[in-house]
């Protein structure tokens, strides 16, 4: 029982919405370039906990997430090579419960 996310980016993108898992997430960033998956030229910045620290990914990187760990937003601010963005989420369906904003 788990969910495969499998994207390739090759533009700016933005997840908005704050979420949890149930289950434990892997979130895996890599060059699209098969043949040299370090051939990286992106910024991407990951939000993560409730204090929505950011991060920002120059280079390829995994995050291991706990279940009910807070993350996003997800913003690909700068694709000017092609990501491969990988998520597997040890849930069936990719199950998500959004966080509502704090006002």
């Amino acid at each position: 029982d788990h969910t495969l996310g499998f994207h390739y980016m090759t533009e700016p993108y933005k997840d908005v919405y704050p979420h949890t898992h149930e289950g434990h997430e892997i979130l895996c960033f890599v060059g699209g370039n098969p043949e040299n998956i370090n051939d990286f030229d992106a910024e991407i910045e990951l939000m993560l906990g409730e204090e929505q620290e950011s991060h920002i990914i120059t280079s390829p990187s995994t995050f291991s997430l706990p279940p009910g760990f807070v993350h996003g937003p997800l913003i690909f601010h700068k694709v000017n090579k092609p990501v491969f963005f990988l998520e597997v989420t040890l849930i069936p369906k990719g199950k998500y419960e959004i966080i509502p904003e704090k006002k």
